[in-house]
């Protein structure tokens, strides 16, 4: 009894350091190397926007950036030859970028003309076999030079309108063929003119059906969001005629911009910036009236750092968590250490834009090459899904949250993992141990109450034992987790939620 309370004591005075997580590759995901991964030779990535979207069955969509056009994965990263031709639609000379899902199932893209002397941008929509929609504009594409260059954004707005966005403005598509809606802006467009910004990235505001747009001012070439009403017309309540701008300069050279709101109605916006001597990363926060959230981060912002030496920041996606912790993805090349040229990493800030402790920056090297982030979701249980490239291949991988566990007993005679950790329904455990033995494992409960026996005689050594073990039917809370020999045992603590 005295050893079980010293344990819960020990367990209790540690509450604080049990969520220092950061983010690994997870093992269970995917056919490729590094385990985790999902690389598809052949599959063309080039220096194009890309996207992704997570269907209801959780396959998973990707835009390949450069021709290929999409393609769909199941939910454990190989690839749906159900969708397509062997999993990919193809429409050369265009990619594309921006993914959504229709209530009906069916997917909106983005597609841009990779032939830089061409400017076109259009939609298209595709059934959910991998067929175009010839109900949609003409063979399953509206579009043509009006809207500009550049990168086109697309958001669904009130469940049948589309609108879309490049850098010579905004319209608005109806969804049943694809036609131009007159009736949004003057004629169906928000032209450029019209605007204080070039925009470069669009979001719609699900429940009222406000647009808002991101860009670099005209005048000064700052950062700064303007909104619009739903119908198109600049909305003068929202921060200072309609537009608010950071103190951050861009240099309006392939500047990448993304937003997202949170459950309070925060917008959230992420771009590169250039502060006159350096290339780097901002995300700053926005009130729903429009202006600078100084609760938000340092002043309404926060500066990003990647603790190495950068030779280039290339951002290029963020995306919120259920709790509205940010994830920020950029490509980052290291001058200390130049052979592994550009890696992928993933940063995570608190919902008020601190840098979050608990969360080490990710950095990925997958190939000692050229590795690009060009997409990011975080998913429903936390784990992180990201689109990009990897030596000029397609790259798809998903990250798990490593848990960094608390220790109990006399000594470090098991070396124990649980991924992920929190956990919503499965997880992996991994252990070894310098010393060969027999030993059981069990879940109890944060009273000392047994709640399952893992298992009662596995075999641990130097060769990590791994077992996946079923944790749905918990309750949402703190766990312990037990690993007793006959000589020693090791706790570490979870979290099911």
């Amino acid at each position: 009894m005295k050893k079980s309370l010293l344990i819960l004591a020990i367990i209790s005075s540690q509450a604080a350091k049990l969520f220092g997580q950061s983010g690994v590759l997870d093992p269970s995901f995917g056919t490729g190397t590094p385990a985790g991964t999902s690389i598809f030779t052949g599959i063309g990535a080039g220096a194009f926007e890309q996207g992704m979207a997570i269907q209801s069955d959780n396959k998973i969509l990707v835009s390949t950036g450069n021709g290929t056009g999409m393609g769909r994965l199941n939910p454990n990263g190989t690839i749906d030859n159900t969708f397509g031709t062997g999993g990919w639609i193809s429409v050369p000379p265009f990619s594309f970028g921006d993914i959504l899902l229709q209530a009906d199932g069916k997917i909106l893209a983005a597609g841009r003309n990779t032939q830089i002397s061409y400017n076109d941008l259009y939609v298209y929509r595709i059934k959910s076999n991998g067929t175009f929609d010839t109900s949609f504009g003409k063979n399953g594409r509206v579009g043509d030079s009006s809207i500009g260059s550049g990168y086109g954004h697309i958001a669904i707005q009130s469940g049948n309108k589309i609108v879309f966005s490049g850098s010579l403005g905004v319209k608005r598509l109806n969804m049943t063929d694809g036609s131009l809606d007159a009736t949004f802006g003057a004629s169906g467009f928000v032209r450029m003119a019209q605007l204080p910004i070039e925009p470069l990235d669009l979001m719609v505001d699900p429940s009222n059906g406000n647009i808002y747009l991101s860009g670099i001012t005209k005048s000064v070439s700052h950062i700064a969001i303007v909104r619009l009403t739903p119908n198109g017309q600049i909305d003068a309540s929202f921060g200072t005629n309609g537009v608010d701008s950071l103190n951050q300069k861009a240099t309006g050279l392939s500047v990448q911009m993304r937003m997202a709101m949170n459950s309070l109605g925060t917008i959230i916006l992420a771009s590169e910036y250039d502060n006159g001597s350096a290339i780097g990363v901002v995300c700053a926060g926005f009130t729903p009236s429009g202006a600078v959230d100084n609760t938000f981060g340092t002043s309404g912002q926060t500066i990003l750092s990647w603790n190495y030496t950068p030779g280039y920041i290339l951002f290029e996606d963020l995306s919120l968590s259920t709790d509205d912790k940010i994830y920020l993805g950029a490509s980052v090349s290291d001058n200390a250490n130049p052979a592994n040229q550009t890696d992928v990493n993933l940063q995570r800030l608190t919902a008020n834009g601190q840098f979050d402790a608990s969360y080490t920056v990710v950095k990925t090297d997958i190939n000692h090459s050229l590795d690009y982030i060009q997409a990011l979701k975080v998913l429903a249980d936390g784990k992180v899904l990201i689109n990009g490239s990897t030596s000029g291949n397609e790259l798809v991988a998903r990250y798990t949250l490593k848990g960094a566990g608390v220790l109990s007993g006399s000594n470090d005679a098991f070396t124990v993992e649980m991924l992920p950790n929190p956990a919503s329904s499965n997880a992996r455990l991994q252990i070894s141990s310098p010393y060969p033995t027999q030993a059981s494992v069990a879940i109890f409960s944060m009273d000392g109450k047994l709640i399952r026996v893992i298992g009662k005689q596995f075999s641990i050594g130097l060769l990590p034992l791994q077992t996946d073990i079923d944790i749905s039917e918990l309750a949402s809370g703190l766990y312990r987790l037990e690993i007793c020999s006959s000589e020693h045992h090791q706790n570490i603590m979870f979290q099911k939620l």
